[in-house]
């Protein structure tokens, strides 16, 4: 036994979720496990959503309002500068006395100026959670400075009062200048000491992220052991808690009685794509059409599902619709977001899954079934995805496509696409039991001896 192993029971773990939204939803497996591993938990929100799922659930599980009026006020009107000033300034005072009671604090996103403070006042942890840094210039590229606009005067001015201030005035990730609005400068005054606004460089203790490249990521852009008090440490994606049981838990019959709601014959080759843009320009819904008429002239008698996005702007989705008349028999259209374990039903219960975008193509690598990605047309909204995941077959034009679908067909080419999703799974997603038992982990490691 490791000296200190339980000097975390009873530990008060603050958790500040002031507002639901459905990539915070992992919490709802984590809070159960941080309670069984013997912590107690208050979670501090005034959204009713976020009421129902914690109350009453477990005695270790206090549901608390917050922020208070002032702040909240101050926050909804924070856009000009006394507004803002006030707004820290009664930030400070909150949490400067939720600091006298809890031992850490989990939050959503460190880079929001209350969630800041509260990483700043108590020993902190934040979860990545999502796929923006597959790639450092991927990621960072639309952040940087333009090049263009460095020999505006008001800009040289501000870079050199940067190098007096020792580096440290403006946003700086990968060794450049990042973007910087104008209330940069009044949260600078504040005490926002973030290092760029990007998740993970506010000088948290614990970035916790998916997967081995992306910790490597993180590194090259800044969070070097050794010179960043920050431990980027890989376990999984939360999100995913007991998703590789349900394989085994969702029968053949079970599958087949979820497509039949779904109203896919059980005999049909079901084409299933996950779409995560939230509004749709001209090239994107024509991108959409196109591969899906492809597929079709290839497998005649094959269905499809088009989930998209649930925040998808109104009339998206049924303009797609509208193009593929033709065959809307054979689609079915899903707008609501029903959870990561209807997307794995639905993932066990596809042919294939065809993807763009979507961290959903992560849980189909998981379970070895086959991803088809494309990237047709250039749209400006992480169209290389798929592509730097490497764990699909994946298309830049029609014909590609079709070649890759009749791949399907081919067992030696799915062999190989299974050991390119392995890896793809260890850069990026790794498959790990329990994701939020290892962060739980991280967190009993910091009130005991024992190192990581």
């Amino acid at each position: 036994m490791l000296k200190g192993e339980n000097n975390h029971s009873g530990k008060k773990v603050l958790i500040p979720l002031f507002y639901h939204y459905y990539l915070f939803d992992y919490f709802q497996e984590l809070v159960p496990q941080l309670i069984l591993d013997g912590f107690r938990v208050t979670i501090i929100t005034n959204d009713q959503k976020i009421k129902q799922q914690f109350e009453g659930k477990h005695q270790d599980i206090e549901v608390v309002p917050g922020p208070p009026p002032l702040v909240r006020a101050c926050h909804n009107r924070g856009r000009k500068g006394v507004v803002r000033i006030l707004f820290w300034l009664f930030g400070w005072s909150w949490v400067w006395k939720l600091k006298q009671q809890y031992d850490f604090v989990i939050v959503p996103w460190d880079y929001k100026v209350l969630w800041y403070l509260l990483s700043r006042v108590l020993p902190s942890l934040t979860v990545h959670n999502v796929t923006d840094f597959l790639d450092v210039e991927l990621k960072l590229g639309e952040h940087y400075f333009p090049v263009e606009k460095e020999n505006i005067l008001l800009h040289k001015i501000l870079f050199t009062l940067d190098k007096l201030c020792g580096g440290t005035l403006l946003p700086k990730a990968n060794r450049r200048i990042l973007k910087y609005p104008q209330l940069w400068f009044i949260d600078r005054l504040m005490g926002y000491r973030h290092v760029n606004g990007q998740q993970g460089f506010s000088g948290v203790n614990y970035l916790t992220v998916m997967g081995d490249s992306i910790k490597k990521n993180y590194e090259t852009a800044g969070l070097t052991p050794g010179r960043s008090k920050t431990k980027v440490i890989v376990t999984g994606s939360p999100s995913y808690e007991g998703i590789l049981a349900i394989p085994n838990q969702f029968n053949m019959e079970e599958r087949h009685l979820f497509r039949q709601k779904l109203g896919i014959p059980n005999s049909a080759r079901l084409f299933s794509f996950f779409l995560s843009p939230s509004s749709y320009t001209e090239i994107q819904e024509r991108e959409v059409v196109e591969v899906v008429e492809a597929i079709h002239r290839e497998n005649p008698g094959s269905y499809f599902i088009l989930k998209f996005h649930p925040k998808t702007r109104k009339g998206d989705p049924e303009r797609i619709m509208a193009h593929l008349s033709h065959i809307e028999k054979q689609l079915v259209l899903i707008k609501d977001f029903h959870g990561d374990v209807f997307n794995a039903k639905l993932i066990l219960s596809s042919y294939c899954i065809v993807q763009k975008q979507s961290t959903v193509g992560y849980i189909a690598m998981m379970y070895a079934v086959p991803v088809v990605s494309y990237n047709i047309y250039e749209t400006d909204y992480d169209d290389d995805m798929y592509r730097l995941i490497g764990g699909s077959f994946h298309s830049e034009t029609l014909d590609e496509l079709i070649h890759n679908i009749k791949q399907l067909d081919d067992p030696i080419e799915l062999k190989k696409l299974k050991i390119l999703q392995d890896e793809a799974c260890r850069k990026f997603c790794t498959k790990l039991k329990s994701p939020c038992g290892e962060i739980s982990k991280v967190i009993q490691t910091h009130f005991s001896s024992a190192t990581l």
